[in-house]
């Protein structure tokens, strides 16, 4: 019953249960609530079914620059087990958004946006075209972030030339562009257009829990 809550849940609540859970964690110091975070987010990788390598392969790399921020972070605060602690909850962030990333299309990003968003209607003109470009734009960053390892191989099998900006970055962005813009076709072809979602009462609940956990992580560790 778990397993179908997590994985049928619409992508808005995912979304927002997301956000509250890396804000948390931002300011989380008690390692109970670190913890609680920490098996949630076990729960997650195990419903959601995917190969381990696929976090493995995101940590690697994450590796150069988790070690740069643990460089910087001694160098600012003097203080080796904080830079542990920091590191820790990137490492959890990082499962967290990956997890999210590699489970939802465009197409259902830009609707749990556009229902995130639908109450700004009365304010402001073209929510669901900026709830869809908000979508387009992330989704890009995730084909972009992605796409490394498939850019290394084509180069090594067909020229063999160095990891650099002309044969790295570059076609690992033509590559990214290109993909989006097939996306953005197909959706076209189907004729999709952006809509609200709908929000069962236990998401609703879900979303409740996650916010008041935020809310109680803000008094107990930044208030009190």
């Amino acid at each position: 019953m778990l397993q179908k809550l997590m994985n049928n849940s619409p992508v808005s609540v995912r979304i927002l249960i997301l956000f509250f859970l890396i804000c948390t964690l931002l300011i989380a110091k008690s390692i109970f609530l670190i913890l609680f975070v920490t098996i949630f987010t076990i729960i997650v990788m195990v419903l959601s079914d995917r190969n381990v390598k696929l976090y493995v392969e995101a940590l690697k790399k994450s590796l150069f620059w988790l070690l740069f921020l643990i460089i910087i972070y001694i160098i600012i605060f003097s203080d080796v087990l904080g830079s542990l602690y920091f590191i820790y909850k990137l490492i959890l962030i990082i499962i967290l958004l990956l997890n999210f990333a590699s489970g939802v299309s465009l197409n259902m990003m830009s609707d749990g946006i556009y229902t995130i968003m639908y109450p700004l209607n009365k304010f402001v003109s073209d929510v669901d075209k900026k709830a869809y470009y908000i979508a387009y734009y992330i989704s890009f960053l995730i084909l972009l972030t992605s796409s490394g390892n498939k850019i290394k191989k084509l180069q090594f099998v067909r020229t063999k030339r160095k990891i650099n900006i002309k044969y790295y970055l570059l076609p690992k962005i033509f590559y990214a562009v290109n993909q989006i813009k097939e996306i953005e076709n197909g959706l076209d072809l189907c004729f999709y257009k952006v809509k609200k979602e709908k929000v069962g009462f236990a998401y609703k609940i879900l979303v409740l829990c996650f916010s008041i956990l935020f809310i109680v992580a803000i008094f107990k560790e930044v208030i009190l």
